[in-house]
């Protein structure tokens, strides 16, 4: 992985649409993980398909996106509120560095740990009210 900057989208439930709809318009490609994909929901639960992270890559933009489902934990989507901005980095250390700095003064969402679905992640809200979230993996692991 390259280290890379992009919109973090939550969906209630369409992000699947939501992605289509832009690649019809800007082309490329979408990579998705289902929440049965991650192992959050076992396969053929009503869930379990939707995107528990996906992006979407063309020659125009970059957006990461999920389904903010409050079934698997995830706040109530209020539109508006709804976008996060994401450091997706393939140093960990640099991640809990930025973390730290980005933190400082404002409210950790959840705590930079490692994580079930690989990497290590944690989300905050800095001291002017902006979402970070902050993915890190030692080595190529998205790309």
């Amino acid at each position: 992985m390259t280290n890379q900057f992009a919109p973090y989208i939550g969906f209630s439930g369409n992000a699947k649409e939501a992605l289509e709809f832009y690649q019809q318009i800007l082309g490329g490609e979408i990579d998705v993980t289902t929440f049965a994909d991650g192992g959050v929901l076992p396969a053929g639960e009503p869930l379990a398909d939707k995107y528990m992270h996906a992006e979407f890559r063309s020659d125009y933009a970059v957006i990461f996106a999920t389904d903010q489902l409050t079934e698997v934990g995830a706040p109530p989507l209020n539109p508006g509120d709804n976008i996060s901005l994401a450091l997706m980095l393939d140093d960990v250390e640099l991640g809990r560095k930025l973390f730290e700095a980005l933190g400082e003064g404002g409210k950790i969402d959840m705590p930079y740990e490692t994580q079930s679905w690989g990497g290590t992640f944690g989300a905050i809200i800095d001291r002017f009210g902006i979402p970070w979230m902050v993915h890190a993996t030692d080595g190529a692991a998205h790309q």
